[in-house]
């Protein structure tokens, strides 16, 4: 599974590498984000967190994968940033 990086802030630098790439932004009136939970997603049996966004076109989605720890701990990350 991919890793997850936790930003303090959306500064500019923390999007800077992708500079050279189409961005696609789901906004205001973009369909919901769909997240759920697996259990025994993960090969190990633990559970996994699968969050999935429709993309503009309606013909494309994006469905990431990370482990429910993972998920949870930025979570916890966000949520101590955001009192800060």
């Amino acid at each position: 599974m991919p890793k997850m990086i936790v930003h303090r802030e959306t500064n500019g630098g923390t999007f800077a590498d992708y500079k050279d790439r189409k961005i696609i932004h789901l906004g205001a009136g973009a369909p919901p984000i769909r997240v759920a939970l697996l259990k025994r997603g993960m090969s190990s049996g633990k559970s996994s967190v699968a969050i999935g966004f429709e993309l503009p076109s309606g013909k494309e989605v994006l469905i990431a994968e990370t482990s429910l720890k993972l998920f949870l701990a930025a979570a916890d990350t966000l949520r101590a940033l955001d009192q800060n």
